[in-house]
């Protein structure tokens, strides 16, 4: 990324942008959207969720996140995560041998039903949200640091479908509304909208973060 410092805007404080400026500031915040994504995902409702639902059922080191288990998921397939996961936890119970073995059997036969719900974490992560573009919407100069503005909604036909083909509970009551609510906030132009940071880390890389909701 070229360095944020040749940006030269600040429009926080009034005044306007130039063209150049404009253009530089909104490369930034399109070159950190990718860690963006992969935050403001970790750090929603859904993701919360589902990592309690996991967590409820296997010990995993407590600073993977759902992208991190979703990567796993695509990478090595739902069986070899829980088996991972079992193994982990057997060992860290300071079991060896046999009955690590036995601990992976136990544990993929809980999970047998629910595997293929497991396998479809990473379409959830991949389509739940659909991001609607990310501009700059400020620069402070003297923080060499950009402020980004991300518009997004949820996919709600996507996730009543996941939740209908993947999920063994009847759909929750307030699905059906909250996308009726949407529906009728984005028919009126009511985008929601997400803010994140873009700065240099002091390490020749880009730091990006969240900002409040």
């Amino acid at each position: 990324m070229e360095k944020l410092a040749t940006v030269f805007c600040v429009a926080f404080v009034g005044l306007t942008c130039t063209p150049a400026s404009a253009l530089e500031a909104n490369k930034a915040c399109a070159d950190g959207f990718e860690t963006f994504q992969r935050l403001f995902i970790d750090d929603s409702a859904m993701a919360a969720n589902t990592m309690r639902s996991f967590k409820q059922r296997l010990t995993i080191p407590d600073d993977l996140t759902f992208s991190d288990v979703v990567e796993a998921i695509r990478q090595l397939g739902a069986e070899r995560v829980i088996n991972e996961a079992a193994e982990y936890e057997a060992r860290r119970n300071g079991l060896g041998g046999d009955d690590v073995d036995k601990a992976k059997a136990a544990k993929l036969e809980l999970w047998k039903n629910d595997l293929a719900a497991l396998q479809a974490y990473p379409a959830l992560y991949d389509h739940a949200f659909v991001f609607r573009g990310v501009t700059a919407v400020a620069y402070d100069a003297g923080l060499d640091r950009a402020t980004c503005q991300a518009r997004y909604s949820f996919d709600w036909p996507f996730i009543r479908r996941w939740m209908l083909d993947n999920s063994k509970k009847p759909l929750p009551d307030d699905v059906e509304r909250i996308a009726q609510l949407q529906q009728m906030a984005e028919t009126a132009g009511q985008i929601p909208t997400r803010h994140f940071a873009v700065q240099p880390d002091g390490r020749g890389h880009v730091q990006v973060i969240l900002l409040s909701k």
